[in-house]
């Protein structure tokens, strides 16, 4: 008898300490795959030279965005190099790493307006609902670029932004993103990072990076740093370029690991089969019940209604998130 308590208390102690461990990690990765561009060659993708793992361009927009490399030779493609340049725009080096992105922020050589050129990535899992996430990247001019503009964003989504097929192969995505750049982009020296805070709807899992603001909003100035007799890329007479590096979103939400005693939430039977049962000790309501994979994958989101069916589930532990009308309560559950 002694030793069966003594395994069930080890059981219950390791379980706890598994999900610690595996939710402490969650909240500290970067949910943005291959954020730094450092995963290169993988998939055939528009982007020129290196094909970085897990980032393409949106569907249907055939624009080009160019990956560099930190290269005493130069990245030269599809223009010239000046000695001891870097990029054919400007000379530029990663901030985090060895590789980078750049891509058009503005372009009106033909007659072209709105002319971006877009990158985009789907998250490691989705976000949850009412989460605060921390996100950001960084941003850079080109210094052979003849136009400074302002604004440059993230825009976070359920879905991958797909390009009507009417649209011009160059396109502005006309969304309002959740972070953009505030204010005229004149640095081609120093990396200036961007970041704020965001609460998740729940289920975004689609990062979008360019330039959502139409050519008629922007606010364009005209590079003091651009030199009329610089031939070595003509495309940049026309042009704002952007280099784009160390792309971020981390949880925020506190998901520390409470006792159910401290928590005041009851979960029954344990472990469970069919259905699992919440019992509140301090009678708040509850208003909906969500159930996530450790890895932080949604799996189900429901009102809760005589307990939480749970046959379709696998063996094995689960994250459990209560919503009541006091506040959001997280426990762990054994599906037998």
């Amino acid at each position: 008898m002694k030793i069966t308590q003594l395994n069930t208390c080890t059981v219950k102690i390791w379980t706890i300490l598994y999900f610690i461990l595996i939710w402490d990690n969650i909240n500290a990765q970067n949910l943005v795959s291959n954020g730094s561009f450092e995963q290169i060659y993988c998939q055939p993708q528009n982007i020129t030279v290196y094909r970085f793992c897990d980032w393409e361009q949106p569907p249907n927009n055939n624009a080009t965005p160019d990956g560099f490399k930190d290269s005493s030779t130069g990245n030269c493609f599809p223009c010239n190099c000046n000695i001891g340049d870097n990029t054919f725009p400007g000379n530029t080096y990663a901030l985090d790493g060895n590789y980078f992105v750049g891509g058009v922020g503005y372009y009106i050589q033909g007659g072209l307006v709105n002319a971006r050129e877009n990158i985009q990535t789907k998250l490691n899992m989705p976000l949850m609902e009412g989460h605060q996430y921390k996100i950001g990247f960084s941003v850079k001019l080109g210094s052979r670029s003849r136009y400074i503009i302002d604004h440059m964003g993230m825009y976070i989504s359920d879905t991958a932004y797909v390009i009507p097929n009417n649209y011009p192969l160059f396109s502005v995505i006309p969304v309002i993103p959740q972070l953009d750049l505030s204010g005229p982009l004149y640095d081609s020296t120093n990396w200036t990072s961007l970041s704020t805070s965001y609460i998740a709807q729940g289920g975004e899992e689609y990062v979008t990076i360019g330039n959502f603001t139409l050519d008629s909003a922007l606010n364009i100035i005209n590079n003091p740093l651009y030199n009329p007799a610089d031939s070595i890329c003509l495309l940049l007479a026309y042009a704002s370029y952007i280099f784009i590096d160390s792309v971020y979103i981390f949880d925020e939400t506190a998901t520390t690991v409470i006792d159910r005693e401290q928590q005041q939430i009851m979960l029954y039977p344990s472990p469970a089969t069919d259905k699992i049962f919440i019992k509140l000790k301090d009678e708040s309501q509850i208003e909906a019940v969500t159930i996530y994979k450790m890895d932080g994958r949604l799996l189900q989101k429901q009102k809760y209604v005589d307990g939480i069916p749970i046959s379709f589930l696998s063996q094995g532990i689960y994250l459990i998130e209560v919503k009541t009308d006091k506040g959001t309560l997280r426990s762990t559950f054994l599906k037998e």
